[in-house]
């Protein structure tokens, strides 16, 4: 049979489509006399046998949606249009009565609802992870693994595991560590032992230790790790790695420059060549070592060369003779600082020693100079090879290589430290399944993969095909070949135009003419060629923007000489549509190009744009039938922002992220402060919030409280919160996390701010908390750390619906439909990112093949942002690519934007002629521009576009009932707990059954290593005690329970005032990757000595006992090899013994 490929254009039915196709495959399932007589006694489960995949929950559920209610239809005798079309494509059934057809399509919709489980529409996704889960044992994977979403988490544990196995000799890697209090005196706030970067103010919280029974003071580094070289080998290439970024001027710790870099371990130009990834160190720095040697050997015979060519003149004279144009990059550092960029009156000078090539005008007779003239004209006939001929690309090729040789060293060891990580976790990177799924087809039948998941496919449908992944290909080529082996047509549906998840791996290029190269005669192409969801003049529009739009943009790529022959063009090639037979009511566009406003400097176009929309907004009412299409977040909430103020209703899952809000800000810096008291960065932010939240502007006063350096943190507290407020802070270090949160928010009366509009922000954030203390140690800065990763996710939840403008972004608006659609930023241009972007280039290709590159060597990184040395390398074809595919990213966001709308589309456009271009990187191509040029036909006094005259909006109202009024954002007072549910839920914290002794002593455990948390020293008793009575605690006795206690012999010293306390001190052992938290840790810097004292409040026994002393013994050897003399105790209380260990 054959793969039917459908090129569906936006809104050109493709869901109607697929549907279709998938009940005729029912239908061609049935026998003749099935299909005659309709009769069947037992149910025939045809729906088993076909799979649907796409790429996204919602389009699976939809898609769901639409076949039982088609089939539902036809049961009925009412999908006329279907019963046609099925008769057209199978002459067998135009003989069968309409009956007939319905009593066959109950049938087939009874089986689906009888058999739901197996009703195989799915995402590809959750298709990969049943063949997974189908092959766990041959993975060797837990058959109830979990799958881990969240990549990033696991990837930087990866890198931190990666570090800590290398040990802690290198002073780059892990610095000589101290132990460093976070307040003096509080004892609520987990200390840490951090280490202390040189010559910076930073802290690292990661103390490595060395191996046990190693004197020499250099810790050991174990011989080998999860990766591909030993420990000593990594750790040397990380140790240079962090000098080379010292004399770079970047910081000397390679932990974070080495997490900008673990997103390419997710990427498919990595999984795809991950063997070649292998490398054997002391040859890559080998390698290294010979790139930097040409680097070095063209710099040195270039400067040799501009400074014979100096030496040649006097500069002020050659200022006189030549002009500086001529002579300036003779100048090696200036020459180097312009990147190598020669200037067309150099370059002319070294076409020829004339005169009239050199001199200004009036010299160019002076046959005085002629010496000099031809001195310079060799020099520069020299640079002018060396700088635009095979030398300069190789060393650029060299520079580019150079610049990021580090990566191929780690790769592999991050994946594997990852891997690593998932099997101890029982879980499996969603980023792996494809992964996973091309080793089980490599290595196996397909009929066998079929008898393990249980079920043959016969018939595939692929959805959004334009999204799919090259490895997500390679895996479904097998499948989709045995379907057509068997005589079973598979259905593929896809729009070039629609593709823009390109950085999540999808490849274009796959449906452009990768399904053609794979299954050549076998491919029957078809295209959905009309819109039925668009009206006309939307249509119109569209078919002249993407008729004319690449033509503009090819010139202007032909004119950068990034290509010869036409590129978006050929893509866009079918972009034009008929208006389908839908009726839609009459439509209208408009374009409007903005500039800043030259008299009100406030008055940016940005601002005009979100002005116009309001009005736009305002005079067409029928808020639910907008939407606001933006690129980013930030974006959005500047659109959420403006309707707020215009008290225009709305909905988004985009515009609210709680991290923004002021009130949830504040409590975070609080938290941080709290954290490191003495941070002057931490009390400066602090104060800037609080003066927000008090509405007041920041004066004199406030820039000297953000100044305090030394002043004792009490004192700072009552300056800025003022004698009151500072007393119940101070207090606050006695509660728990959560209630210390909750305080705050009493405290600060943040629920009434501005009307209550911060409730809604903070009681999400309170709940982020809680969910976090289920799954977490909730201590400050492990809760610090979980809020700098999900803070920027977290958005208020808002009901879609009513009637209330949606904002959402491009990209989360794909498949989706709105009346009336406002782009109101189009300030887009198509080139080179001007951020990192590192891609792994295979040396492999034959035009490659130069002394350059070696056989040990096949994949080298280079850096693709925008840069127009890479053009002068050898890496010059795949800058172009990448040019191009993000050219075409760009024209495919705005079709996937512009053909969103059912009725009229608003476009808002930065027309500001000024553009800032910096002659060192690609031009872009600003998307503006050549809308104007095209629509306006550059009429210098017209900056507004309309397809027609502007009709009202025709969709009927909505019912009064459907409406969603301009609710606020805020929530009642009592959604928030009150001081006096505060101290209730602290009754309640503890709360254990009276009838379980177990019970009991595990809760007075809990209690005593709280209460004696908050003693320093012994004069903070009776406070600690009366703070543990006020969470609700009712001990019998307390008090001279705990002076019970420190008369212990020896006891009292333990709380003496010259110690310098951390309680629940972290203490990373970098031999093990373990962290470990002793009880209380006293330091008297003055002797060098670390006291470590472990509480135990059950009963003692020699057995506990034994292993109490192995677990005191290891925080002892840890904190003895940073350098103290340490001993450790430890404390029984109901026992009354202190035993120094």
């Amino acid at each position: 049979m054959s793969i039917k490929v459908y090129k569906a254009s936006a809104g050109s039915g493709k869901t109607y489509t697929l549907v279709y196709e998938y009940i005729k495959y029912m239908f061609a399932m049935l026998s003749m006399d099935g299909i005659k007589n309709g009769e069947y006694n037992n149910q025939l489960n045809f729906h088993r046998r076909i799979l649907a995949v796409t790429f996204t929950n919602k389009s699976t559920a939809e898609m769901k949606e639409r076949i039982v209610k088609a089939l539902y239809e036809l049961s009925k005798g009412e999908k006329d249009d279907y019963v046609e079309k099925l008769r057209e494509d199978m002459p067998v059934l135009k003989e069968v009565k309409d009956e007939v057809i319905a009593k066959i399509a109950e049938r087939f919709l009874s089986d689906i609802l009888q058999d739901y489980t197996q009703f195989r529409v799915s995402t590809i996704d959750g298709f990969f992870q049943q063949i997974v889960r189908s092959f766990a044992r041959e993975l060797n994977l837990n058959n109830q693994y979990q799958v881990e979403l969240e990549t990033k988490t696991i990837l930087e544990m990866a890198v931190d595991n990666m570090l800590a196995s290398l040990g802690s000799n290198s002073q780059l890697l892990t610095p000589s560590a101290s132990l460093v209090p976070l307040r003096q005196g509080d004892n609520s706030i987990d200390a840490q032992v951090v280490c202390k970067e040189q010559g910076d103010n930073s802290e690292v919280a990661q103390v490595a230790s060395k191996e046990q029974g190693d004197n020499s003071g250099d810790a050991q580094v174990a011989s080998k790790g999860p990766g591909d070289n030993s420990g000593v080998e990594l750790l040397d290439w990380l140790t240079e790695f962090a000098s080379d970024n010292v004399e770079d001027g970047r910081s000397w710790n390679p932990r974070n420059a080495i997490l900008g870099l673990t997103e390419l371990v997710t990427k498919e130009s990595y999984r795809l060549q991950k063997e070649l990834f292998g490398f054997d160190l002391k040859r890559l720095k080998e390698y290294r070592d010979n790139l930097r040697g040409i680097i070095k050997k063209f710099d040195a015979d270039l400067k040799m060369v501009c400074d014979e060519a100096m030496g040649s003149f006097d500069w002020n004279d050659g200022l006189e003779w030549f002009g500086k144009d001529r002579i300036s990059r003779f100048d090696y550092d200036y020459l180097v600082g312009k990147k190598y960029d020669l200037n067309d009156k150099f370059k002319k000078g070294a076409e020829s020693d004339d005169l009239t090539k050199w001199c200004k005008k009036k010299y160019q007779e002076d046959v005085s100079l002629q010496g000099v003239v031809s001195q310079l004209h060799k020099c520069a006939k020299k640079i002018v090879e060396m700088c635009e001929g095979e030398r300069f690309r190789e060393c650029q090729t060299a520079k580019f290589v150079n610049s990021h040789i580090y990566i191929l060293g780690i790769l592999n060891e991050i994946d594997n430290h990852a891997m690593e990580i998932c099997k101890a976790k029982d879980c499996l990177m969603i980023s792996s399944t494809a992964d996973f799924i091309n080793k089980i087809i490599d290595n196996s039948d397909t009929p066998f993969i079929y008898e393990k998941v249980g079920v043959r496919t016969e018939h595939f449908m692929i959805d959004e095909f334009q999204d799919t992944s090259r490895l997500q290909w390679l895996n479904f080529v097998p499948l989709l070949k045995d379907a057509v082996a068997q005589g079973n047509e598979s259905v593929i549906v896809g729009d070039v135009k629609q593709s823009i998840y390109r950085w999540r791996n999808g490849d274009w290029s796959i449906l452009h003419k990768g399904i053609k190269d794979e299954f050549g005669n076998y491919v029957k192409n078809d295209t959905l060629g009309e819109n039925y969801r668009s009206s006309a003049e939307v249509i119109e529009f569209n078919n002249k923007l993407y008729g004319e739009l690449p033509k503009l943009a090819d010139a202007q790529l032909k004119e950068q000489g990034v290509i010869e022959e036409d590129y978006l063009q050929g893509i866009y090639a079918d972009s034009e549509q008929g208006v389908g037979k839908k009726n839609n009511p009459k439509g209208y566009v408009r374009v409007e190009f903005l500039v800043d406003d030259e008299e009100d400097k406030e008055l940016k176009w940005n601002v005009q744009s979100l002005n116009r929309m309001v009005e736009a907004m305002r005079e067409l009412g029928h808020y639910g039938e907008m939407a606001v299409l933006v690129r980013e977040n930030k974006e959005a909430r500047k659109v959420a922002e403006r309707l707020k103020e215009e008290r225009i209703p709305f909905y988004s899952s985009e515009a609210l992220c709680v991290a923004d809000d002021v009130a949830v800000r504040f409590i975070v810096a609080v938290l941080e402060y709290l954290m490191q008291p003495y941070e002057q960065l931490y009390r400066a932010n602090v104060v800037a919030l609080y003066r927000e939240i008090q509405g007041r502007r920041i004066g004199a006063e406030d820039f000297e409280l953000m100044s305090y350096k030394g002043v004792e943190y009490v004192d700072w507290e009552r300056r800025l919160f003022g004698d009151e407020k500072a007393e119940k802070f101070g207090r606050l270090k006695y509660l728990s996390l959560l209630s210390e949160i909750e305080s705050l928010i009493a405290l600060f009366d943040l629920n009434d701010v501005d009307g209550g509009v911060h409730s809604i922000y903070l009681q999400s954030f309170i709940d982020k908390v809680q969910t976090y203390a289920i799954d977490g140690t909730l201590d400050i800065r492990s809760l610090l750390e979980y809020w700098g990763i999900q803070g920027e996710k977290t958005f208020i939840a808002m009901p879609e619906g009513g009637d209330a403008v949606r904002i959402i972004t491009i990209h989360k608006s794909k498949g989706l439909e709105f009346g009336v659609v406002f782009i109101p930023f189009m300030n887009w241009s198509m080139g080179l990112s001007t951020k990192d972007n590192i891609q792994l280039v295979n040396t492999a290709d034959k035009s490659r093949k130069n002394h350059l590159f070696i056989d040990e060597v096949l994949v080298v990184p280079v850096n693709t942002r925008s840069s127009k040395k890479l053009l002068s390398s050898e890496f010059k074809n795949d800058v172009v690519e990448e040019y191009l595919a993000t050219c075409l990213d760009v024209m495919n966001v705005l079709y996937v934007a512009t053909t969103r709308a059912s009725q009229q589309l608003y476009i808002y456009c930065n027309s500001n002629l000024t553009e800032k271009k910096d002659s060192s990187e690609i031009d872009r191509i600003p998307i503006a521009k050549m809308l104007r040029s095209m629509l306006l036909e550059q009429e210098a006094d017209k900056m507004v576009y309309e397809s027609n005259e502007k009709v009202p909006y025709s969709l009927k109202e909505k019912d009064d009932k459907e409406k969603i009024e301009n609710v606020e954002l805020k929530r009642d007072k009592e959604s928030l707990p009150t001081d006096e549910e505060v101290a209730e839920r602290a009754q309640l914290r503890f709360k254990y059954s009276e009838d379980t002794g177990e019970e009991d002593v595990r809760r007075y455990g809990i209690m005593m290593h709280r209460l004696f948390e908050r003693i320093i020293t012994l004069d903070d008793v009776p406070d600690a005690i009366d703070c543990i009575e006020r969470e609700g605690e009712n001990i019998d006795d307390l008090r001279s329970e705990v002076e019970a206690i420190l008369a212990i012999d020896g006891v009292a010293d333990l709380f003496d005032a010259r110690w310098r306390v951390l309680n629940e001190a972290e203490i990373f052992d970098g031999e093990n990757g373990r962290i470990y938290r002793p009880d209380r840790v006293m330091i008297d810097d003055a002797k060098n000595e670390v006291v470590v004292v472990d509480y135990k409040f059950g009963e003692y026994t020699d057995e506990a006992h034994a292993k109490y002393q192995r677990q005191v013994g290891s925080y002892v050897r840890l904190i003895g090899e940073m350098g103290y003399d340490a001993r450790g105790y430890l404390l029984y209380a109901t026992e009354r013994k202190l035993f120094d260990l």
